[in-house]
């Protein structure tokens, strides 16, 4: 099922916060938060983070010290590279009331804990647009609640702003919003990373940061001039004595910038 606003996404988060749902996979491509919202939501309540910086073995560990919290699975592309997280993933992500996990192990790091527990945890997996046509995961889709996340950049630059304000931006910034709300219809992948890129570039070098942010996002050089141009001259005409191309080529620039 495709999803394209965040209370949405956020409604099917809830659920799997209060374990009203055995397994929730969550799709979208990097950048639009879907991590930080998860933990927003999950708040200060006891459940079990994975990614890349977990070991299977501290996975096992944690999945007991917290049995029957939820789980969720991040950076699937590493944990899916790793067979004994697979077996772990896929013992969890079964849908029946109680799972029961193994871990056999001759190490001494496992400590007191048992190679053998039971849990009711449900589950939470994050993916990209990437790592979903793994073969490992087809099943798992089928089995639980799948969510494309592919929201509108409205709806994206509406979540930029709320993040904007939760910050107290100084004033001094709001231009670095108003820039990114004004383009954005130029930027192709528009996402939160896309505001946080500008944000960083312009504390850096209030001067220069907007040349270059359009020249990382992949503004086409005509683009840029007119865009510059914009800003120091008010009329067309004044604005084609300095550019670079021909007139032709100005108000075909125009017209794909204002749009």
């Amino acid at each position: 099922m495709e999803i394209k606003k965040y209370d949405e996404l956020q409604a099917y988060i809830e659920m799997f916060k209060k374990q009203k749902i055995d397994l929730l996979i969550i799709m979208s491509r990097g950048g639009l938060g879907k991590t930080s919202l998860l933990k927003n939501t999950m708040g200060k309540d006891d459940y079990v983070y994975i990614n890349t910086h977990s070991t299977p073995l501290r996975t096992f560990q944690m999945l007991y010290e917290k049995r029957d919290c939820p789980v969720i699975f991040d950076d699937i592309e590493h944990i899916l590279k790793n067979q004994t997280f697979v077996s772990l993933l896929k013992t969890l992500s079964d849908t029946s009331d109680m799972k029961n996990l193994h871990y056999n192990t001759t190490s001494k790091a496992i400590g007191n804990i048992p190679e053998i527990f039971s849990t009711m945890s449900n589950v939470c997996i994050l993916v990209n647009e990437f790592s979903v046509r793994n073969a490992t995961l087809a099943p798992l889709i089928d089995r639980g609640h799948y969510i494309e996340f592919n929201p509108t950049k409205e709806e994206i630059l509406k979540k930029i702003e709320e993040i904007s304000k939760s910050q107290n931006m100084p004033l001094t910034e709001k231009c670095v919003l108003d820039f990114v709300k004004e383009n954005a219809s130029m930027i192709e992948k528009l996402s939160i990373r896309t505001y946080i890129k500008a944000q960083q570039l312009y504390n850096y070098d209030q001067t220069k940061w907007k040349e270059w942010f359009m020249q990382e996002i992949g503004f086409d050089e005509k683009a840029i001039d007119y865009i510059k141009l914009k800003e120091l001259y008010n009329t067309d005409e004044e604005r084609l004595e300095h550019y670079k191309w021909s007139r032709a080529t100005y108000f075909r620039v125009k017209s794909e910038v204002e749009k």
